[in-house]
C-alpha cells in the first residue's frame, strides 16, 4: 500500500473523521463548496458544466507497481458516468490522454465501489503529482457524496 495522505493513513484519503481541509481536497469548477457529512463523507453540489474535484499538488507517489484507483462514492445526479485525470512529474498537464471515464449508477441511494484500471494508461508511471476527480461528466446539476479514493496495485 502507499501512503498517499499520510495524516490520513494508507492509501488515499478517507473522510471518515471530520477534517478542517477535507485531506487538501479543493472543489474546482462547477462544484459549490464541499461540506462534511457525519456517516464520514464528503459532499458537493454540481453548480455547472465540467464539475471536478481536486487533490493537493505535488504528492510525490511512486506509482510504478498501482494500477488501479478504487472510489467509493453517491452519485446524486441523473449522469452514467465520471472521469479520474492525474498528472506527474513527467507529464504534468491536465490531458484526456491522462484520463479514464468509467461508469457509474445514476441518482444513486447507495455507495459503490468503483475500481477504475488507470494502470493501462501509458503516463501512468512515475511520481504521481496530482488527481482529478470528475464526479459526474456530464451533468450540470445534482450533486455527490464521496467516502474515499485510494490507489492500489490490485
Amino acid at each position: 500500500m502507499i501512503a498517499l495522505f499520510p495524516k490520513h493513513g494508507g492509501i488515499g484519503v478517507q473522510f471518515a473523521a471530520k477534517p478542517s481541509d477535507f485531506g487538501g481536497w479543493l472543489q474546482g469548477g462547477s462544484v459549490s463548496p464541499l461540506i462534511w457529512n457525519v456517516e464520514g463523507s464528503i459532499s458537493g453540489s454540481i453548480t455547472g458544466g465540467d464539475p471536478k474535484i481536486l487533490s493537493p499538488d505535488n504528492l510525490g507517489v511512486d506509482i510504478s507497481n498501482a494500477k488501479y484507483v478504487r472510489i467509493r462514492m453517491r452519485n446524486r445526479t441523473s449522469d452514467t458516468e465520471a472521469q479520474i485525470f492525474f498528472v506527474t512529474e513527467a507529464a504534468s498537464s491536465w490531458d484526456e490522454k491522462r484520463s479514464v471515464r468509467f461508469p457509474i449508477v445514476p441518482n444513486d441511494a447507495e455507495f459503490r465501489e468503483y475500481v477504475v484500471n488507470i494502470g493501462s494508461k501509458g503516463d501512468w508511471k512515475g511520481i504521481l503529482r496530482q488527481l482529478r476527480l470528475d464526479p459526474a461528466h456530464s451533468a450540470t446539476s445534482g450533486g455527490f457524496d464521496l467516502d474515499y479514493i485510494r490507489i492500489q496495485s490490485w
